[in-house]
């Protein structure tokens, strides 16, 4: 389901900046670009992994349950939040204490 929005991307970004790439860096500065591109696309694709971001009701919600695994350290809590697709849930992670 992310499939093909992530690659819409990548074809918009990356095609992007190859040719500035090559039409205004010398060849000994190509390479530099490439690799600083590539960290903060690395880090987009990491962002989507994770789930995104929270709206602030979700956030609101994340934390009250991570309060509730503070005041009973025996109960595990299931944090989730929605993903990008609608109608469906991704779990953020569990909370033992």
């Amino acid at each position: 389901e992310m499939l093909l929005p992530t690659m819409l991307r990548h074809w918009t970004v990356w095609p992007a900046v190859h040719t500035l790439n090559f039409y205004f860096n010398p060849l000994h500065h190509r390479v530099l670009v490439q690799n600083l591109v590539l960290v903060g696309w690395s880090g987009y694709l990491s962002h989507l992994n994770n789930g995104g971001l929270m709206t602030p009701k979700d956030e609101i919600e994340v934390t009250i349950k991570r309060r509730a695994t503070l005041e009973d350290p025996d109960t595990p809590v299931i944090i989730t939040a929605k993903a990008t697709a609608p109608s469906a849930n991704s779990v953020i992670g569990v909370l033992n204490r």
